[in-house]
């Protein structure tokens, strides 16, 4: 199978496509977000962000049984999701229709405690009704919890970026989003920015996009906490190539990106390049699997481990068969890689975490309908060079996942992770459900 053709497959399926609105029911409006009291002042949130609790040992999960639907009261049709431990639960960010006189969708989050009861949410993070709000992506650290999604008014095509940072008492920061849609010299890069990555560190938030041109290319700023873009560049400067679907992980001295490059002999592969600390631009793009087989859909770590591995997973094609399979880019191209994904399934669209001594990756698989997946997931050690795969962990094997993002993956611990999904009978009817998982369990 061309995984060209897949990926046009998922795009109609699921609304990815800018000129197409999502498979989505209509829904009553989420309650409105009141920031006036949440701190709306930066200075005010990192003196917070100093005081909250930024570890997993806050967080003692005590449901791991029970896969979790997220948001009962707002109306199906939720997709996107992705999600991020702040220390204390886990944030779920997602898409959901508006009203229920529209189809256009709002970025919702909402926060899970670590024994299954919702803490904060739905809120509702974008701010205009008339406009799509799609691709939302979400990372916490050091005490923060940053979301950038893509905004498309109705009417036109052209496309802006928006930042919010979200408190773990369940508030915004900014008092409205923060516009960080990539500009030079004042002038929009591209109508067209998307795909976003993120990444916290502990002085910029990283943001890596696709921008359409001649050509889609990766850029990447680091933003400034008060929302302010304190740099932008383009990762890789090759021409006559395609770069898309980006990722973006910290590494310890500097970041990380990958990309899918569709050059003209029609084989997509993942590159990724790695950017200096201060720099303005990437070092040499390398390809993750120096092989002829078409390897497309990366996705970083956003962050090193503790060991300082950066981790990428990727897919594998050959011979209509695909395969998961991790590398550690933080080091020089060594030949090593972990696999993942029994060979009777198509595993695609992985999502990758780092933790002290390893990781942990997850996936969709399916064996007719790339529609239709079930989830697994699987911890690997990374020790003195080379990888040691734990167990796999089946989340469910009947096949109710849809796409297109792949899944939602934050790790709580070393022994436990939260993974979300959308699940329904139809696009319409789908609502984004999560679990905490036991790993090796």
């Amino acid at each position: 199978m061309k995984w060209v053709s897949l990926l046009a497959i998922l795009l109609v399926a699921c609304g990815d496509d800018s000129n197409k609105s999502a498979p989505m029911a209509e829904r009553d409006a989420g309650p409105d977000l009141d920031v006036s009291d949440q701190g709306a002042d930066m200075a005010i949130e990192e003196d917070q962000a100093a005081d909250m609790p930024v570890g997993p040992q806050d967080c003692l999960v005590t449901n791991t049984e029970t896969s979790l639907v997220l948001d009962e009261a707002s109306r199906s049709g939720q997709f996107y999701s992705t999600a991020a431990f702040d220390g204390a639960g886990v944030w779920v960010v997602y898409t959901a229709p508006t009203s229920e006189e529209s189809s256009n969708e709002g970025i919702h989050a909402i926060r899970v405690g670590c024994d299954g009861v919702i803490t904060s949410g739905p809120l509702v993070l974008s701010e205009s009704n008339a406009a799509r709000n799609y691709m939302p992506v979400v990372d916490s650290h050091g005490g923060r919890t940053a979301v950038v999604w893509v905004h498309q008014p109705n009417g036109g095509n052209a496309k802006s970026t928006k930042l919010q940072f979200l408190t773990q008492a369940g508030g915004a920061v900014l008092e409205t989003p923060a516009d960080i849609t990539p500009q030079v010299s004042g002038e929009f890069i591209s109508e067209t920015a998307w795909s976003p990555s993120i990444a916290l560190g502990e002085d910029f938030l990283w943001h890596a996009s696709e921008v359409l041109g001649p050509e889609t290319q990766v850029v990447v700023q680091r933003v400034n906490f008060d929302g302010s873009v304190e740099s932008v560049f383009f990762v890789s400067e090759e021409k006559d190539v395609n770069q898309l679907y980006p990722s973006i992980g910290l590494t310890e001295n500097g970041a990380v990106v990958s990309w899918t490059r569709e050059g003209a002999e029609g084989a997509e592969k993942t590159y990724f390049s790695r950017i200096p600390e201060g720099a303005s631009m990437g070092g040499a793009a390398q390809p993750a699997l120096a092989i002829g087989d078409s390897n497309p859909l990366s996705h970083l770590a956003p962050r090193a481990n503790p060991q300082g591995a950066n981790f990428l997973a990727f897919q594998s094609t050959t011979n209509n068969s695909s395969q998961i399979l991790v590398r550690n880019v933080s080091e020089e191209a060594t030949g090593v890689y972990a696999t993942f994904g029994a060979t009777n399934f198509i595993n695609f669209r992985p999502t990758v975490r780092g933790f002290d001594g390893g990781g942990v990756v997850a996936w969709y698989r399916y064996t007719t309908s790339p529609t239709r997946n079930s989830l697994a997931l699987q911890s690997f050690e990374w020790n003195d060079g080379e990888f040691v795969n734990g167990p796999e962990v089946v989340v469910f094997s009947e096949f109710v996942a849809i796409p297109p993002y792949g899944p939602g993956l934050t790790v709580i611990s070393e022994d436990t992770v939260f993974v979300s999904w959308s699940q329904g009978d139809s696009g319409a009817n789908a609502r984004v459900y999560g679990k905490f998982v036991r790993l090796g369990q």
